[in-house]
């Protein structure tokens, strides 16, 4: 069997995500913290849809959760984690389309601020980035 073939098991990973989600949403750690944790690994390309769906349902509590969105917080994480953001708030805002999802936001605005914050700070390219990829989650 190859490297291509390898088949990773992100379960573990991810409900280490959802534990870190439930801390933040209790104001048990910090937002950059929770950010930081949540985006050590991303099950990218992983077949499993409930592990894919329990993973973006953690990381869209935390940016539904969060009452102001500050550009620090964006700032202090790394190009591949602010891609990693804005690849979840758009399937948050096209959750309501996905028969899967197992976290729809209750309303988008959060969302939008979301965008207008990762946009002002890590600019046009990583919106597109975050298009061309955002399927991959």
């Amino acid at each position: 069997m190859g490297d291509e073939d390898k088949v990773i098991d992100y379960s573990a990973q991810v409900q280490q995500h959802v534990d870190i989600a439930d801390q933040f949403i209790k104001g048990k750690i910090q937002l950059d913290e929770c950010l930081n944790q949540i985006f050590d690994i991303i099950p990218l390309g992983c077949k499993d849809t409930k592990v894919c769906e329990d993973n973006a349902a953690a990381v869209l509590s935390v940016l539904c959760n969060v009452k102001d969105v500050k550009p620090e917080v964006v700032e202090k994480l790394s190009s591949d984690q602010q891609d990693w953001l804005l690849m979840y708030v758009y399937k948050g805002l096209g959750a309501s389309e996905n028969k899967d999802a197992t976290y729809i936001p209750a309303s988008p605005q959060i969302l939008f601020k979301w965008f207008s914050v990762v946009q002002s700070v890590a600019g046009d390219g990583c919106v597109m980035r975050a298009v061309l990829r955002r399927r991959a989650l």
